[in-house]
């Protein structure tokens, strides 16, 4: 996955991988994040970082909803820094739900992912 540098226009490269035990105090504590992460922690729970480094750019929980060949789409945020017109990284939230599409993939779920918006989403037209 490849996250976008505002500024200079430069494509860095970004893992996403599950959030580590070590993780929810840094999460908790960064100031970077709105939502209560620790909620999530019955769910898969998967963060983007840039290659080389630890900071977290955003975070997404998973819920698995075998019965119906799913996977729901709980919780998605980008961190503080990279929200907004000012916002360091674009692309972030777009990589942790083409994550979660592969990850439904694998699954054998044919991509099915579904999500329910807390915020108003807005339709740009000629996309």
């Amino acid at each position: 996955m490849k996250v976008l540098h505002k500024k200079t226009g430069e494509y860095y490269e970004a893992i996403i991988e599950l959030v580590k035990d070590e993780d929810w105090e840094i999460i908790d504590k960064s100031g970077q994040f709105d939502f209560n992460w620790r909620k999530e922690k019955a769910y898969l729970v998967h963060k983007i970082r840039l290659e080389l480094e630890e900071e977290i750019l955003g975070i997404v929980s998973v819920e698995n909803i075998e019965k119906e060949f799913r996977l729901h789409i709980r919780l998605i945020e980008n961190s503080k820094a990279n929200r907004g017109k000012g916002k360091k990284f674009d692309h972030v939230a777009g990589c942790l739900i083409a994550h979660t599409c592969e990850l439904a993939f694998e699954k054998e779920y044919d991509g099915f992912v579904s999500l329910k918006p807390k915020t108003k989403v807005t339709i740009q037209r000629g996309c």
